[in-house]
């Protein structure tokens, strides 16, 4: 939605409070279950369990935003987001033993 605003108006601030996209240790792939037990196994690790989190707490992501606008939109628009399942469970989490 932050990119789609974006384009829509040509400035990267929303962007830039939200997501931290200054940071330079952001991640630009998200691996799925299968290339991380497949990399684990040829590390010799065992794939014990996996979970699928959320990447945000859209009730709660307002707390990101540095200006009163965004605060305002996104404390408004967040609870709308968290139950529309907009961004499926993105983050991986796994059990591994060597």
């Amino acid at each position: 939605m932050a990119m789609w605003i974006e384009r829509l108006s040509g400035n990267q601030r929303l962007i830039n409070e939200l997501f931290y996209f200054h940071n330079p240790n952001m991640h630009f792939y998200y691996y799925g279950k299968t290339g991380v037990r497949l990399l684990l196994e040829r590390a010799g690790f065992e794939l014990i369990g996996s979970q699928l989190l959320e990447s945000f707490d859209w009730n709660h992501i307002y707390r990101r935003a540095g200006t009163t606008f965004t605060k305002l939109l996104f404390r408004a628009a967040g609870p709308l987001l968290a139950v529309s399942r907009f961004t499926r469970a993105e983050n991986l989490v796994v059990i591994a033993r060597g």
